[in-house]
């Protein structure tokens, strides 16, 4: 009897294995690339959300005032930043 494997036995396991790994990297690249894409989507629904909240604020001229506070949480009027949309 002979003992261990022939090369050919060896050479087509991997090449299987190969062939697994190239179809594992493919599909890790595209969960990468949707996770992505869904940070990128709730960032955007963040952003919207956000300046829908503060419309209500916005002058004539288009442009959003936002009020600072300080430490304590007193208003500083004084402080306003104007953001042209």
């Amino acid at each position: 009897m002979k003992k261990g494997f022939s090369l050919i036995e060896l050479l087509v396991v991997v090449a299987i294995i190969g062939v697994l790994a190239a179809v594992g990297v493919v599909a890790y690249n595209g969960f990468i690339e949707s996770a992505k894409q869904a940070t990128v989507k709730a960032n955007h629904k963040n952003v919207v959300s956000f300046f829908k909240l503060k419309s209500y604020q916005c002058d004539g001229e288009g442009r959003v005032t936002f009020e600072t506070t300080n430490n304590s949480g007193q208003n500083l009027e004084d402080i306003n930043q104007n953001v042209q949309l």
